[in-house]
């Protein structure tokens, strides 16, 4: 099974690479997949005690049957994008692309200094930060700006916001700057090359391995950058053998444990757990019919490691599986490929910057992160992306009704 995913990998590699076409979110997606599943290539997992295990026939069948999908959907995409897909100009109330640039900045600007205000003490102390709520309004506000930024061509308002948002790196947290990064990728080869054949892209490569490198091995020597030990620091990234236990110490070596032992142990999760959903969805649920949340990763962790001391991440594919086996698989990869294409489209033909913006953002978090984090969490994170959305939208819909009001008195 292994050299069958090794075939799957180099097939979907050339496709992706070397065929004519847009890196969109199937390319995205195809890259996200892989590189979480990265214990495949090397043949092992990590556990939670420190030893190692093998990958079951059934967990690769898993990681083909995904990364196959992934490429047959690509292909199809392509070929309906060929013959019937239209551009599509959305215009509401007249409003310009500069208006949403001006008023993400003023809410990105109000929540940026509420965020240093409440958490300005936790920000200068050593040890890593714990900001509380006021940190997903600022992470997701300036992910957004940073996005119209660049899609208008304001490269210095986007290297000041990245700049800022190393604020967030410095504590150790990778979530924000990553799908930030990827989404800046994918309008980056879409804005600069169009379809082009990526693989002979070496500003692509610099570009993806020199990211890579940072997100694994930031993780590691980020509580040495906090504490202030500079000698650790470059003792580490001088070593070689630092950054290749970066990679085998990573995270999916851990996730693609919890998948493995989820089909080992024929780990299963109640029909109950599909309530959780309703209440992600319709918040009030929760206090007009007494649901009770939790999560895949918390039974898990409950049920195989109930005294490890530290909090382990999720699979999503584990998470699916537990639901129903098989089929539940085969749905959500269906829903998944429906996503992934719908996303696409609006990359390549919705001309409005902030749902473009929003759109890509949504993208990046539900192919990379949803390996991570699970569907409950993943749902979150996309509901309060669209509530920012609409709030960016109405601002951006009354200042320029009042705008058209004033000007049509004088």
């Amino acid at each position: 099974m292994r050299i069958l995913y090794i075939i799957i990998v180099f097939l979907g590699f050339t496709y992706f690479l070397f065929k004519k076409r847009y890196f969109d979110i199937f390319s995205l997606a195809f890259f996200s997949y892989f590189i979480y599943f990265l214990p495949a290539l090397f043949g092992y997992i990590n556990y939670p005690e420190g030893s190692q295990g093998e990958l079951l026939d059934e967990t690769y069948l898993v990681y083909i049957i995904v990364l196959t999908s992934v490429i047959i959907g690509a292909t199809l995409f392509d070929i309906f994008n060929k013959i019937s897909f239209k551009k599509i100009k959305i215009n509401i109330n007249n409003i310009k692309n500069k208006k949403y640039y001006n008023c993400s900045m003023f809410v990105f600007i109000i929540f940026f200094l509420l965020f240093i205000y409440l958490n300005f003490n936790e920000l200068i102390s050593p040890g890593k930060p714990s900001f509380g709520r006021t940190h997903h309004m600022f992470t997701l506000t300036i992910s957004i700006s940073i996005l119209i930024t660049y899609l208008l061509n304001r490269k210095r308002t986007t290297i000041f916001l990245l700049v800022l948002l190393l604020i967030d790196v410095y504590g150790g947290n990778r979530e924000a700057f990553a799908t930030v990064f990827l989404s800046l990728f994918v309008i980056y080869n879409y804005k600069n090359y169009g379809k082009a054949k990526m693989g002979f892209n070496i500003s692509n490569y610099i570009l993806a391995m020199s990211s890579g490198v940072f997100l694994f091995s930031y993780k590691h020597i980020y509580q040495a950058v906090l504490r202030g030990d500079w000698d650790l620091v470059f003792n580490r990234i001088t070593s070689f053998e630092f950054y290749i236990n970066s990679i085998t110490d990573s995270e999916p070596f851990i996730t693609q444990m919890i998948l493995n032992k989820t089909i080992e142990e024929s780990f299963e999760i109640g029909i109950e757990y599909l309530f959780s959903f309703i209440v992600i969805i319709f918040p009030l649920s929760n206090y007009l019919f007494n649901i009770d949340i939790f999560t895949f990763s918390s039974e898990f962790t409950k049920t195989f490691y109930p005294d490890i001391s530290f909090g382990l991440a999720s699979n999503v594919f584990a998470e699916i599986i537990a639901l129903n086996g098989f089929f539940s698989l085969f749905i959500f990869i269906i829903i998944n490929l429906i996503i992934i294409s719908i996303a696409s489209y609006f990359l390549i033909y919705i001309d409005n910057v902030l749902i473009k913006s929003v759109s890509i953002l949504m993208s990046s978090y539900w192919v990379f992160f949803l390996n991570r984090t699970g569907l409950l969490y993943q749902l979150t994170i996309q509901r309060r992306l669209i509530f920012w959305f609409m709030l960016i939208l109405i601002i951006s819909y009354f200042t320029n009704l009042i705008k058209f009001n004033f000007s049509l008195n004088n």
